[in-house]
């Protein structure tokens, strides 16, 4: 929902990160992918604690469990938004049945649950882009009209190699921002890193990641052009002026209903679709999440005090926890602004110095945990 709106309001510029995916895949899989298998390990900021101390390890997973904590409520409030927009329900209703659905399976089945949910969702969600895609492409005339029109609408200006840090979106804010925001977000990231390394062998682990940078290219440019036909369709007539939509992340779900309303299940099948791309996040994430505070601050005191069972009901309850709070913050997104830019600026608080400390672990051998 978020990058289909921010393309019909800002332009096409967002293409570019199809070429930051690919050089992601390519850094993850020659650069931190190695040293993570190699490890065996079962968190990636284990290995923090293995190559600086403890200290660094613990500040680590706890700037993840921020940045999981800022996310999250995003991730709920996208579906709700856009079911809102279909039926009228209550945002707050929808987002408390929203976790408690995903909490509930990702407490009960773990991460095998996660994985096998993420691919049915996975399935459903892409269905539904691309028949909207389809759709609203026969509703504006053909592809042909949708470059002309976003072209007079200066929505195709995507070459711009202005180097202010004032623009919104340039050439090198695209590739060099979302190149670094997109390693974070995959090649440590607790809740990627995880699948990449469950796998039988590195070979399987390599596969999965450059499928992964492939599928994304793949989904982006998708989300991207959808953007385009939005704009091509409301060129004359924009709803935001005309109060149509309140806010513009409103503007997909109000396109959906505009261009497939008319065929029965098939507006209910996108929500479907934007509701599996949300609990696919979530339970990943939530999953992560628990690992990560189990493994880094409770594990050692566990260990000692209680058995291996005690730590399963451990696992769940920060699942729970984690659930609840996530979803009080859905009164917080409510009032800030795009959902897109807000993720990427919110999320960088975090995955900024994270990414610099496992590229100092990484690619500088002499560093250590001492200053001299």
């Amino acid at each position: 929902m978020a990058v289909p709106a921010d393309v019909y309001m800002f332009g096409a510029t967002y293409l570019l990160g199809v070429f930051s995916m690919i050089a992601v895949g390519i850094v993850t899989v020659y650069i931190y992918l190695p040293v993570f298998y190699n490890l065996g390990i079962t968190s990636t900021y284990e290995y923090l604690g293995m190559r600086f101390d403890e200290r660094c390890r613990k500040c680590a997973s706890a700037l993840f469990a921020l940045s999981v904590f800022v996310y999250l409520p995003m991730v709920i409030y996208v579906p709700a938004l856009a079911f809102s927009a279909v039926t009228g329900v209550s945002v707050i209703k929808i987002s408390i049945i929203i976790s408690t659905i995903c909490v509930f399976y990702t407490t009960i089945g773990g991460l095998k649950a996660v994985v096998w949910t993420d691919a049915i969702q996975f399935s459903i969600t892409i269905g539904a882009s691309v028949l909207v895609f389809f759709l609203g492409l026969n509703s504006v005339g053909g592809f042909g009209e949708v470059i002309r029109i976003a072209n007079e609408g200066n929505r195709l200006d995507v070459f711009d190699f202005d180097a202010s840090l004032t623009k919104r979106e340039t050439f090198w804010a695209i590739i060099v921002g979302l190149t670094v925001h997109w390693v974070s977000h995959i090649s440590i990231n607790q809740g990627c890193t995880q699948k990449f390394l469950s796998v039988p062998t590195y070979k399987d682990s390599v596969k999965s990641v450059f499928l992964y940078s492939i599928g994304m290219s793949l989904t982006k440019s998708l989300s991207v052009f959808t953007g385009l036909i939005m704009f091509a369709k409301y060129a004359q007539c924009d709803p935001m002026l005309t109060k149509q939509v309140a806010k513009k992340d409103q503007l997909l779900p109000f396109y959906v209903l505009d261009v497939a309303g008319h065929i029965p299940g098939l507006s209910g099948l996108f929500i479907a679709g934007i509701f599996s791309a949300a609990l696919s996040t979530l339970s990943a994430n939530l999953n992560s999440l628990a690992g990560t505070i189990y493994e880094d601050f409770l594990k050692s005191w566990l260990e000692k005090h209680h058995n291996h069972k005690t730590a399963g009901h451990v696992l769940k309850l920060i699942v729970v926890i984690a659930g609840v709070l996530c979803t009080a913050m859905i009164f917080v997104v409510q009032q800030l602004g795009g959902l897109l830019a807000l993720s990427i600026s919110l999320g960088s608080v975090a995955h900024g110095p994270l990414l610099g400390m496992f590229t100092l672990g990484v690619l500088c051998p002499r560093a250590n945990r001492k200053v001299h």
